[in-house]
């Protein structure tokens, strides 16, 4: 059990009742070695024929979304293969289906009603939203601010005030989504359904949670927890939950995702199938994961929905014409060029793609299509691609020759060759065109711009015998190997499959191997020596032949516990299968199932387990030194069955690959995760350095909301249990911990230890071990498997006793005994020993290392406790329990009390790194204990040495110099003191750069004094001081600063002469060099005050003849001294050859020095308007027009603008 919502995984066999691993995935018995079934592409992926299982999976679409007060989202789509196309969700879960009609295109805010009106959004009293962008959804904050989901150049949710005049008072996402490349300076830590997302760049197309595009809805609950949907083109959507941390950081909260709607992936042969290809994701596999769907994760996303418009996989034109649009793919890496090939689900379209240097984005760059092509029958207005040729022109090649992955007239051409639906990638590039002839069209070259090229002289054609027709076809390079079928399509039924071997050598002859046996065959992957087939009828079932004898070597299928056959979908596109042979000999296949919108991946090894050829066990964060501590999480690698056994769902994926859901986060856990969701059988192993042998005390931290009897035992690599049965206390929660104590035996050197749960319902935090010198309190269970129990003596239980157990038969005719071995002693010294018993009322002969008895009464018939001193040799001790004479008490416990144990320290906690210029600054908060910390680096997360960089920092903060500008650095602390180090703290990482120039300073003022100007300015990021440039006219500063080295964001220049007008300007400086200028602004020292006009506007903008046309200035003092209160600031308004026409004479509020306002004509000879006529104008205006006012400068009063009314 976990006291945390499930992870993806767990929160899918947590509510259908199943437990993972093997027994979840049963392998049939007629496929050699193993398989298990799994998927990727959705967060669930389940089926099933009960209402609760059948709930588990995310919905193809979200048109729509709404968020409520408790953070339910209710969702709305045109469809749903499942059924699911109005769906609930809540925390990351399946809440179900839901019938609410939604509407987030028109929202109430503050008592209005705003309602997005094509590329504006306004309100029921004519209000506009100022630059919406692309609004695609509304929604409301819990502050009241209006949200939009702006699907524009600037792919963010925008924040609106929209109380008064509305503006925008934020924004949340990186700027150009998907396509920007974005800087991650704060790591998002794993949450529901969702790994870690570290410090550092992600470049475009690769995914991070802050980049949002193809938005459909958004909105707060009444918590501040932000809600955003999105809907990906021809299906795919997700929801993502954000909140904000105690910093005041944005982080995930949780994350659903289904991105599978009719598609299919492709393997990347290169990384061994570490990378998968769909349509438009780019999914990173952990094969070391073997519970159901948490082999995958997303990395990417290739198509750019703001850059390559006319990309087919953002057209709806495409997707109409082709019922659900590109859904097949091949994935290629030729000589480090990386190419995707898509296909539609009809087959009359292959779209190529080249992958753009250094980023994740895959450009439009050729295609071949029939022109008879269905899209042509669109009649939706829309037209792709632009500049096609007519319909029924034949097949037709389109290839970007400018590099701009856009569909120029001039780039299309005719083929040489007809369009047939058996294609095929080979790992060259070259494109394979069934039938007979079969054509292949080899990829020639690549041009300067890394575009494939595919030349007319490298189409051949090849005529086949033995087999009636050629249809779909694949050609496996490794094998020399062209497999064919006599079928085309998806159209398979009554189809053959045929082999011809040694291809490159000249062989067209096909021999037949067997005909395809699934219902209603509709595709088939070959990989290794054998083929795998899969039916429109069948389903997810795949049959699995040899393609050296054609033998049915078996079938995999759907297990119940993900719905079974019947709640898979139809395999209804041309290549709804792709299998690949890893290098370690499992076969990965792929296949379609758009019924549950994602796609099944089948993991085969014929010869051994599933899971194999993952890292071999080795210490993880370690070897662990003993004494000293380490976190439970942090067991060995190797993944399931090899550093771990973990079959119970559930937990986070976060903090480290190669678990299998048995870590979760915790932040009341030292290292902010924990090991849950025990249960019997399952166990951790932890690589540990011992530094001298004898007894160590362990302390395991441990929760339970109930308690546990027996819950865990400590054994070594022989199995042989050290600490007999631990008890897990009632803690009162999940997450509130405490420390139970063993003590065990342990022999110098490097060794595994294993810890073995025995029971469910707690969970492990951390571990400790500290040498039992008997100068502490250390307990002894009586029935720990490290001690003597004879003559009839034997373990029973009793729920009153320490351990939940108790020895009974002590003594007797027999002489029943128990010797408690292995207690600890540093040297010879007299120790206190209490004897913790039941049934009392009786005696206990004691002997100390085979000395003689000493009597110990026991005189509480209930039972109790009693004391003796003990006299005990250095290194271990026996203390043997007896009575020859008569039954002796049941024994509980004993406890050897002496001075207190020094312990090894806790983990250093919130380390945090700071980049510098070939440094970087760590700091962290004490440890409890420590008296140093060692420091430890990788260049990889996860990836720390296992040996200091430095040792013996006596503070808490440490600066690493001479380190590589732009690596990456990640390190760990430990804490250290005489009783060992502690665990690893938290990882923390930065990468040190050369510094860069601060941009430049805004917000210049200057301010008029006597003979002299005060200035203030708003800082540079990056700055270590300021230069100050001066002159008397506009942009005419001197190119040398009048000072240097200011280190603040203000500035005083005296000794200045009144009554000249000074001109500033302000550079920010660092150690790389000087910023660019500031804003210049103006002051005039004195002791009056002066006034000038800085801007001349009128209303309407382009008066015509017969306009009452208003005018307005912006009026500043520019002097020392502020307008007298009382006196009108008066401003006139001049029209050449028609002298003043309109005034402002009531304003007379004073303005003080630097100080500006707007003053709008008032009066007039003709009214406070001027009616304008034909003809070309001077518009003058002049401040204190009636020298109402004493001025340090009278003659700089007049601003003059031309106006031209036609």
């Amino acid at each position: 059990m976990s006291y945390l919502r499930p992870s993806r995984t767990a929160a899918l066999i947590g509510a259908i009742g199943f437990l993972g691993g093997a027994a979840s995935r049963p392998a049939l018995a007629q496929m050699p070695g193993s398989y298990t079934t799994s998927w990727l592409g959705d967060t669930f992926g389940q089926g099933g024929s009960s209402t609760a299982t059948g709930q588990y999976w995310m919905q193809d679409y979200i048109a729509q979304m709404t968020v409520q007060s408790d953070g339910t989202c209710w969702t709305s789509g045109p469809w749903d293969e499942g059924g699911r196309t109005n769906g609930e969700y809540k925390d990351g879960l399946v809440v179900g289906n839901q019938n609410n009609n939604i509407n987030n295109q028109s929202v109430s805010v503050g008592g209005h009603t705003w309602t997005i009106n094509g590329a504006s959004v306004t309100s029921d009293d004519g209000r506009s939203l100022p630059s919406p962008g692309a609004p695609g959804a509304l929604g409301v904050a819990s502050n009241g601010q209006l949200l939009v989901a702006d699907n524009g150049s600037r792919s963010q949710v925008l924040f609106y005030n929209v109380s008064g005049t509305p503006s925008l008072a934020g924004t949340f996402g990186v700027q150009g989504g998907i396509s920007a490349s974005y800087t991650a300076t704060y790591d998002v830590p794993a949450a529901t359904n969702s790994p870690d997302y570290p410090t550092g760049t992600y470049g475009p197309g690769v995914y991070h949670p802050f980049k949002l595009w193809n938005m459909t809805g958004v909105g707060e609950d009444s918590t501040g927890r932000l809600f955003v949907s999105r809907e990906d083109t021809g299906g795919g959507s997700a929801i993502l939950c954000f909140k904000q941390n105690g910093s005041g950081n944005w982080v995930l909260n949780w994350r659903i995702e289904g991105y599978c709607f009719v598609d299919n992936v492709d393997f990347d042969a290169s990384t061994d199938g570490q990378d998968v290809y769909g349509v438009q994701e780019h999914y990173k596999m952990d094969y070391t994961q073997t519970l159901p769907g948490a082999e995958w994760s997303i990395y990417g996303f290739t198509a750019d929905n703001l850059h390559y418009l006319n990309d087919p996989r953002n057209v709806d034109t495409v997707h109409a014409g082709q019922e659900h649009g590109l859904t097949s793919c091949w994935y290629r890496n030729v000589g480090g060029h990386r190419l995707l090939f898509v296909e539609g689900m009809t087959t009359q379209m292959l779209n190529i793609f080249r992958f753009q240097s250094g980023n994740d984005v895959a450009v439009p760059t050729g295609l071949v299509m029939e022109t008879s092509h269905t899209i042509y029958g669109v009649s939706n207005g829309l037209f792709w691609p632009p500049n096609r040729p007519a319909s029924g022109s034949g097949t037709t090649i389109w290839s970007d020759t400018n590099d701009d992955g856009n569909y120029q007239s001039g780039e299309f051409s005719a083929a040489s060759y007809g369009y047939t639906y058996g294609q095929w990638i080979d790992s060259a590039g070259n494109i394979w065109w069934g039938g007979n002839p079969l054509v292949e069209s080899k990829l020639t070259s690549f041009d300067s711009a890394g575009n494939p090229v595919y030349a007319s002289s490298g189409v051949q054609s090849f005529n086949i015998s033995g087999m009636p027709s050629v249809g779909n076809i694949q050609y496996e390079e490794a094998q020399d190997r062209m497999v064919l079928c006599d079928k085309a399509g998806e159209g398979l039924t009554g189809g053959s499959i045929y082999v011809i071997n040694g291809w490159s050598t000249g062989n067209r002859t096909a021999t037949k191997v067997f005909t395809m046996t699934s219902n209603q065959p509709t595709g088939f992957s070959a990989a290794g020596d054998y083929l795998f087939e899969v039916g429109y009828a069948s389903r997810g079932k795949v049959w699995v032949h040899s393609l050296v004898d054609g033998s049915l070597t078996g079938t995999m299928d759907v297990p119940s516990s993900l719905g079974g056959n019947g709640y898979s979908g139809n395999v209804d596109i041309g290549y709804g299968i792709h299998a690949f042979k890893r290098a370690n000999g499992e076969y990965e296949v792929a296949v379609e199932d758009d019924y549950m919108a994602k796609v099944l991946l089948y993991r085969w090894n014929p010869n051994g387990a599933v899971g194999g050829g993952g890292t071999p066990e080795a210490a993880y964060h370690g070897p662990h030194n003993i004494p000293g501590s380490m976190e439970a999480e942090d067991y060995d690698t190797g993944g399931q069955g090899v550093g771990y056994n973990q079959t119970n769902a559930g937990g986070q994926t976060g903090y480290r690959t190669d678990n299998n859901g048995a870590i979760e986060a915790n932040t009341a856990d030292n290292n902010g995760y924990d090991i849950g969701w025990a249960g019997s059988g399952q166990w951790a192993k932890y690589t540990v350095v011992v530094a001298s042998a004898g007894a160590y005390t362990v302390s395991f931290r441990v929760a339970s909301p109930t308690g546990q009897t027996g819950a865990f035992h400590l054994q070594d690599a022989n199995g042989n249990n050290l600490s007999g049965p631990i008890n897990v206390p009632n803690t009162g929660a999940w997450n509130a911990w405490q420390n139970v104590t063993a003590t065990v035996t342990l022999p110098a050197g490097s060794q595994i230890l294993e810890i073995v749960q025995d029971n469910s319902g707690w969970n492990l935090d951390s571990i400790s071990f500290a040498a039992s010198t008997g100068t502490g309190t250390t307990s002894y269970e009586a029935e720990a498997t490290a001690n003597t129990i004879g003559n009839g003596a034997y373990v029973d239980t009793n729920s009153a006793a320490s351990g939940g157990q108790v020895v009974r038969y002590i003594g007797g005719s027999a002489d029943g005994y128990v010797t408690v071995n292995n207690v600890m002693e540093s040297a010879a010294s007299t120790q206190t020993m209490t004897v913790y018993y039941y049934t009392g009322a009786r005696n206990f002969a004691v002997s100390v290392n085979g000395g003689a008895d000493q009597t110990l009464t026991c005189s509480n018939a209930n039972g109790g406790s009693v004391t003796m001193a003990v006299t005990l040799s250095a290194g271990a001790n026996t203390i043997k329990f007896h009575n020859a004479a008569s039954y002796a008490p049941d024994l509980d416990r004993i406890t050897v009390t002496g001075a207190t144990t020094p312990s090894a320290p806790s983990a250093p906690t919130g380390l945090t790194a700071a980049a510098g210029n070939a440094q970087v600054a760590l700091s962290w908060t004490a440890a409890s204990g420590a008296t140093s910390y060692s420091i430890f680096r990788g260049t990889a997360s996860g990836g720390e040495s296992a040996t200091a960089i430095v040792t013996g920092v006596t503070g808490t903060t440490y600066t690493n110099t001479g380190l590589t500008n732009g690596t990456t650095y990640y390190y760990e602390v430990k804490a250290v003191n005489s009783a060992g180090s502690s665990g690893y703290s938290n990882e923390a990482s930065a990468k040190p750069v050369a510094p860069t120039a601060p941009a430049a300073p805004t917000g210049l003022a200057a301010t008029a004094g006597n003979a002299q100007v005060s200035l203030s300015w708003t800082a540079s990021s990056g700055a270590t001081s300021y230069s100050i440039f001066r002159g008397t006219t506009s942009g005419g500063e001197s190119a040398t600063a009048i000072a240097t080295g200011v280190t603040g964001t203000t500035y005083t220049n005296t000794g200045l002469t009144n009554g000249t007008t000074y001109y500033y300007e302000v550079k920010a400086v660092n150690s790389a060099g000087s910023s660019g200028y500031s804003n210049e602004d103006l002051a005039e020292p004195g002791t009056l005050p002066d006034l000038i006009v800085t801007a001349l506007t009128w209303t309407p903008a382009a008066p015509a003849s017969g306009s009452a046309v208003t005018f307005t200035t912006t009026v500043r003092n520019i002097g020392a001294a502020a307008t007298p209160s009382g006196t009108v600031v008066g401003v006139g308004y001049s029209v050449s050859g028609l002298g003043t026409v309109t005034w402002e004479d009531q304003d007379s509020t004073s303005l003080a020095a630097g100080a500006s306002r707007a003053e709008t004509a008032t009066g007039g000879s003709s009214g406070k308007t001027w009616t304008a006529a034909s003809g070309s104008y001077t518009i003058t205006a002049f401040v204190d027009d009636v020298n109402r006012i004493s001025e340090q400068n009278e003659s700089n009063n007049t601003l003059a603008k031309s106006l031209t009314v036609p």
